[in-house]
Order: structure tokens, then C-alpha cells, then sequence
């Protein structure tokens, strides 16, 4: 039987997903055998949360194009994506297809508790799941550790959000300042 969402089939997502979680599998399986080159300048536990990283935001990407060439032209969130008034592909892809991988300052999530990143997970788990990856949409909901990791990523933006603003508005402030000494003459 085949998952369908919103009149479409869901098997390129899920196939997606596979092969995605399959070569993260290998990643981890090459650190753990010793044959795992690391990149110049990383460690090989660096490298592998590259790799990881870069193919699990690929899967998001290959998922969410699946979708969007699925969906209707009369679509409401597509039409509004397209014209540019309001949402990306991104957010279509996150509401259909999958969220995908949280980042953390440009990182999958660090093990903080106890050598793993929530408790819900075995120590030292480096497993797609484990790390931050959300593999379901916001239509067909997430789990609870997947809403804790979509947490962590939304708060930090919602912090740089706020310190941006403090940031334009301080700069503001001083340019203006600068400027109260500068006039111009109408003749």
C-alpha cells in the first residue's frame, strides 16, 4: 500500500528518505571501520557530521521538489511560494513531505545529556534520528523527540531574530548621531 498526501504518492519521499538514511549508515559504519578519510583541517568525527549533515538536508530538498511537482498549479501555499507574496519551497516541502534536518549553529544537534542529545536515545547514537532529523511533515505531525528538535532550531531563530533587531537598531542610533552635524541649504 502506498502513502498518499494531498492526491499524490508519497513513495519518492520515502524512497528518498532510504537512500538517504542508507549512505548515513555507511558514513558511520566507514568512521567506525577506521576508513573514513577526514576532510583537510577535520577531525573524522568533524567529517562525518558534514557528510551526514549535507546529505540529510538533501533528502528535505529531493522531497520537497517530489512535492511540488505533484501539487496542483491551483495550489494555495505553491501559488503563493511562486509569486513570491509569501513562503518558500522550503515551507512547502516541511508542510508535505518532510521538515528535515534541524541545525544548530549550522550543526546537527550536539550530545549534550549524558553523551546523547535527549534521553529518548541510546549513548553515543550518531543515527539520522537521533540527531536532529525529522522525517515527518507537518501534515502527518511529529513525534515528540521530533518536535524537541524542531524546538531547538526554532529558538535560535527567534534569538538571532532579536538580536538583529537590537543590532540594525543600535546602528541606527549611531548613524543618525553622526548625521546631526551634517545639513543641506535650500536656496
Amino acid at each position: 500500500m502506498v502513502r498518499t498526501i494531498c492526491n499524490f504518492s508519497c513513495f519518492q519521499i520515502c524512497f528518498c528518505q532510504c537512500l538517504g538514511y542508507k549512505k548515513c549508515h555507511e558514513y558511520i559504519a566507514l568512521l567506525k571501520s577506521g576508513q573514513l578519510k577526514g576532510q583537510p583541517g577535520c577531525t573524522d568525527e568533524e567529517t562525518l557530521e558534514a557528510l551526514i549533515l549535507r546529505e540529510l538536508s538533501s533528502i528535505r530538498d529531493k522531497a520537497g521538489k517530489a512535492c511540488v511537482e505533484n501539487l496542483s498549479k491551483h495550489n494555495a501555499p505553491l501559488t503563493m511560494a511562486v509569486c513570491g507574496s509569501k513562503g518558500s519551497f522550503i515551507n512547502i516541502s516541511q508542510m508535505i513531505a518532510c521538515v528535515g534536518q534541524q541545525a544548530i549553529s549550522g550543526h546537527r544537534p550536539p550530545d549534550g545529556f549524558d553523551k546523547r542529545c535527549l534521553p529518548h536515545f541510546e549513548k553515543l547514537q550518531m543515527t539520522p534520528e537521533a540527531k536532529g532529523f525529522v522525517e515527518n511533515s507537518f501534515f502527518s505531525g511529529l513525534t515528540p523527540t521530533e518536535f524537541f528538535f524542531h524546538t531547538m532550531g526554532g529558538r535560535e531563530g527567534l534569538v538571532d531574530t532579536a538580536v538583529k533587531t537590537a543590532e540594525t537598531g543600535y546602528m541606527q542610533r549611531r548613524l543618525v548621531k553622526c548625521l546631526e552635524v551634517s545639513f543641506t541649504w535650500m536656496t
